[in-house]
């Protein structure tokens, strides 16, 4: 069976959903594997599931073994819905949501937490951009380009570092081949959009040679995309909603030296991205913003060390971003990042029956901003420095018990605004998080999995949380750091059921967190002109006053999904399935969390076979009542999505032709996670034709 697909329950509700496929038939590689013969038992139809492979283990990909059930998105399920960002991508998996500021600034959120407690990654390497600084910064990656992207959760998190307190969204690409390349492969995918006008191409290439008739081999990789979408339209004919129009362009390459104890690669990649930013404050000087971004990436493998353990793996990447705030057509703020991360992992010498693996992870950020930009933050930087370990301890047959730990130093040095005197001085911050999480994975057989876990985890405050002073146009706020906040420390626990096997797939758990510290940026009420000065206490200036702080808060929710094959046949397979998530978020003290996103329940039929596979599902997302001070409640919605998908084969080789329709209903949607949600529709009806070419 293909290790490429992933089961339907692993993308229920999202809108690229559409490509759950039966063992054998799409794959992301030059031709699909054979299909089974029309004369198997329709029995064997209905349990001939892919297996679930993930990457948030350093010991196993095998998501059945691991504290908390993770999701994953595999490439053709990104082909069909071929989305903007990486939010837009995610956004309706249980759990997840989307920040949904503009159509190409798009961030995940996790069970309510986004920006500094969610971390985003390219092949286990950092590419946040400066996306976590504010809701119109966009995240630097292609979804549409990426072979899987996966969320993690659990212990392994502890491995990436605090900013993944929320969870890791790991975006992964064969940018290095992990595996040798022998022979040239590759795709060609173009995508059409009715709702933006819009045009998606990517290509990607793999090839390969054994260079000596020994085990040594280069392989090589190439991908390009290229997309475009004009002002999209909004629901029910309410004409266009200005200033959302993208486009953007990358290309990236890598290569990669197998020899016969493991191999050494290197890439590199650039991304331009530019993209408006909808209801300005001044309709005449509408913002745009411009990106780019250059990344370099080099990884060591080395397998099979002897005594001295299983493997080694070392990273490291460098990162050089920056972008442009375009007002009218002046540049008003510009913010440039300059990042080094460096990883080593071993996975040591089994101890009894305990396997593990310990680590070293560090990085370096740079950070400058000009323009307006500069009155905002000042130049800072940070550093840090962390050892981490992940072992797994099997207590019987069917019982592990998984451990993870992480002691992180942090520095930050910046700039700092007292409101006091209304000067500025330079200030240092150390911090020393520390984290701890323990695990239980009982295994009933026939399928069935349960968890539980417990986690202590500590988030260093980001560098803006420290020392922003001042405007910040693009989210029409005024926001001020606190140089004095501490760490934030969340106590969590959660605990899972899940069965993997067809012909009913199953999940479903249940968490808590106590934050101790809990960081947000507190709206006062208060207005602000460009300067702290300014600030009054009625709505007569344009910026709202934002300023970090810190409170006690409580977050508790849970998620379910189920995927039910109710018939089978030598034709393929008819069923259904369904999801249903939550989250609330209170302060200790009283009042909500701000932006916490609403309760959502989903149905769907599909049908799957060898050549064609089609769904239908609608998401509900009910009213959010549970408002923060200054937020207004908002309305619930309800997304119809639908896709057909078949394949055919022209000269030998598979074409995939795919029709998807998204918000069906032309609903009115607008997402209490967003900071714009009473000025911006999210788009209307839209249909798309995917046709995806492999060669």
């Amino acid at each position: 069976m293909s290790q490429k697909c992933l089961p339907t329950f692993s993308y229920l509700g999202t809108t690229a959903l559409l490509t759950t496929v039966l063992a054998g038939t799409l794959t992301s590689s030059a031709m699909a594997e054979p299909a089974a013969p029309a004369t198997q038992p329709p029995v064997q139809t209905a349990t001939l599931l892919p297996e679930i492979s993930v990457t948030a283990s350093p010991l196993t990909d095998d998501a059945t073994q691991l504290a908390l059930p993770s999701q994953a998105l595999d490439a053709e399920a990104l082909a069909e819905a071929q989305p903007n960002t990486l939010g837009s991508a995610l956004g309706n998996l249980p759990g997840v949501t989307q920040s949904g500021f503009a159509a190409g600034a798009n961030r995940p959120i996790i069970r309510g937490l986004d920006n500094f407690r969610v971390l985003i990654q390219e092949n286990g390497v950092p590419s946040n951009g400066a996306s976590a600084l504010s809701e119109d910064h966009a995240v630097p990656l292609i979804p549409g380009a990426a072979d899987r992207i996966e969320i993690i959760k659990g212990p392994a998190t502890l491995r990436y570092g605090s900013q993944a307190l929320g969870g890791v969204v790991n975006v992964i690409n064969t940018r290095i081949p992990s595996t040798p390349q022998t022979q040239t492969s590759g795709s060609l995918r173009a995508t059409f959009g009715s709702v933006d006008s819009s045009n998606v191409e990517v290509l990607k290439l793999e090839t390969g040679a054994n260079i000596d008739g020994t085990g040594n081999n280069i392989s090589l990789h190439l991908d390009a995309s290229n997309h475009h979408a004009s002002d999209y339209d909004a629901p029910n004919a309410e004409g266009v909603q200005s200033n959302t129009a993208t486009k953007s362009k990358s290309v990236a390459g890598g290569a990669a030296f197998h020899f016969d104890t493991g191999y050494f690669g290197l890439s590199g990649s650039t991304l331009e991205s530019q993209y408006g930013l909808p209801a300005p404050e001044d309709p005449a000087e509408p913002i745009t913003i411009d990106m780019q971004q250059t990344r370099l990436n080099t990884k060591l493998v080395l397998d099979d060390l002897g005594n001295w353990g299983n493997s080694l793996t070392a990273t490291l990447g460098y990162t050089d971003y920056t972008h442009d705030e375009i007002e009218g057509n002046a540049v008003g703020a510009t913010f440039d990042i300059e990042e080094w991360d460096g990883r080593i992992e071993w996975l040591h010498p089994a101890i009894g029956s305990m396997e593990g693996a310990i680590g070293l992870h560090g990085f370096t950020k740079d950070l400058k901003a000009g323009g307006e930009a500069e009155e905002l933050l000042a130049p800072t930087n940070t550093e840090s420095l962390a050892v981490f370990l992940f072992e797994t301890l099997p207590l019987s047959d069917s019982l592990d018990l998984q451990m993870g730990a992480r002691a992180e130093h942090v520095e930050v040095e910046g700039t700092s605004f007292s409101t006091v005197s209304l000067t500025e001085s330079e200030r240092s911050r150390s911090f020393t998080p520390l984290n701890a999480s323990l695990a239980l994975v009982q295994s009933f057989g026939d399928g069935w999995v349960t968890s539980l876990n417990g986690q202590m985890v500590q988030r260093a405050p980001d560098a803006l949380e420290l020392f922003a002073k001042g405007p910040h146009h693009a989210s029409e706020t005024f926001e001020l750091g606190d140089a004095n906040l501490d760490v934030e420390t969340a106590y969590s626990a959660e605990v899972s059921l899940r069965r993997y096997t067809s012909p009913f797939t199953f999940e479903v758990s249940a968490y808590a967190s106590q934050f101790d510290g809990f960081i947000y940026k507190n709206l006062t009420g208060r207005t602000c002109d460009h300067t702290y000065a300014s600030c009054v206490n009625n709505p007569s200036e344009e910026l709202s006053e934002a300023v970090f702080v810190q409170r006690d808060a409580v977050f508790w929710g849970a998620e379910a999904q189920a995927k039910w094959s109710l018939l089978s046949t030598s034709e393929g397979v008819f069923g259904i399935d369904g999801q249903a998530d939550f989250v609330k978020a209170r302060f200790t003290d009283g009042g909500n969390v701000p932006r916490i996103p609403p309760l959502r329940y989903g149905l769907g039929i599909f049908w799957e076979a060898e050549k064609v596979n089609a769904r239908i599902n609608v998401l509900r997302a009910s009213k959010q009542n549970s408002v923060a001070d200054q937020e207004d409640a908002t309305k619930g919605y309800t997304l119809l999505n639908a896709t057909i998908n078949s394949q055919v084969e022209i000269a030998g080789h598979q074409l995939d032709i795919g029709l998807v329709g998204q918000n069906l209903l032309d609903d009115d949607i607008r997402l209490h996670t967003s900071m714009r949600k009473d000025e911006v529709l999210q788009p209307g009806r839209d249909v798309r034709l995917v046709l995806t070419a492999h060669f």
